[in-house]
């Protein structure tokens, strides 16, 4: 088990470097199109990985298909919202339309439980 939470602290870690270190050496302006993501990406996986040790910590009895759920709906929000941003479409609607896409979302899936099955 404390494998596993360092392996996640690892990967965590070196996520944020890898994000710090493309952000920091590359110039969005000349970069190929399919390279503009990598950072989206990143973010989303930090983030998911940041929220799956959180709800170890604070509900280590929650079962781990539900526990990758709750983390993926956790990291997709933000994610969502600095896509959006990042085409200068970030509005306080628009946050509103992501959530009131995103909470029935994350109710219908918590509620039906699809990945426990």
């Amino acid at each position: 088990m404390k494998n596993l939470k360092l392996k996640q602290l690892i990967l965590l870690t070196a996520s944020v470097i890898a994000l710090l270190v493309f952000l920091l050496s590359t110039n969005p302006e000349k970069l190929p199109l399919p390279l503009l993501v990598m950072p989206i990406l990143l973010v989303f996986a930090m983030l998911f990985i940041g929220f799956l040790l959180l709800i170890k910590l604070i509900r280590p009895s929650m079962d781990k298909p539900k526990r990758r759920t709750v983390a993926g709906l956790l990291s997709l929000f933000p994610t969502l919202l600095l896509v959006l941003q990042s085409i200068q479409q970030l509005t306080i609607s628009d946050v509103l339309i992501v959530a009131c896409i995103w909470i029935p979302l994350t109710w219908y899936l918590l509620k039906i439980d699809i990945l426990s099955k």
